[in-house]
């Protein structure tokens, strides 16, 4: 009888460390949330970070004819189309084809005849999908009229 009640005891103190142990990572969940809330808070420019970047613009009309749109602040989506989409000087019509979406054309210059609108990302040409490249405060994008 003595040993069913050591038993039953070892049993309890288990349950009970248990139980203190899944209340101590609960608790931490729930602070360590409040934490990163009360930070964001605290301290706006990490809270703006997450919600908008700038990013310096240029549109290259070609034949020496640029134009510098400064710097443009860009929200949500963080892509080369979300700055074109947002900046509101030129008006830029995009057309989506399989492999991506391409600039058809800037403030009613259309790319035809050999002619392309391109994107450079940090002097560099983007390959890629302008819905998919991703932009980061700092960067510099140019949209250049070239014949290829």
């Amino acid at each position: 009888m003595n040993e069913k009640k050591l038993y039953m005891l070892g049993y309890g103190v288990l349950a009970l460390i248990s139980l203190v142990v899944i209340g101590l990572l609960v608790w931490r969940a729930y602070s360590f949330d409040g934490r990163v809330k009360n930070d964001a808070s605290a301290s706006p420019s990490g809270l703006t970070a997450l919600q908008e970047v700038t990013v310096s613009f240029k549109v290259n009309y070609g034949q020496n004819k640029v134009t510098d749109l400064g710097i443009q602040t860009v929200k949500p989506p963080f892509t080369v189309k979300g700055l074109y989409d947002q900046a509101g000087e030129i008006g830029v019509i995009m057309e989506q084809k399989p492999l991506g979406s391409l600039v058809k054309s800037v403030d009613g210059i259309e790319a035809t005849g050999g002619n392309f609108w391109l994107t450079y990302l940090n002097g560099e040409l983007v390959p890629g999908d302008l819905n998919t490249t991703q932009i980061k405060a700092g960067d510099s994008v140019e949209l250049r009229y070239n014949k290829l």
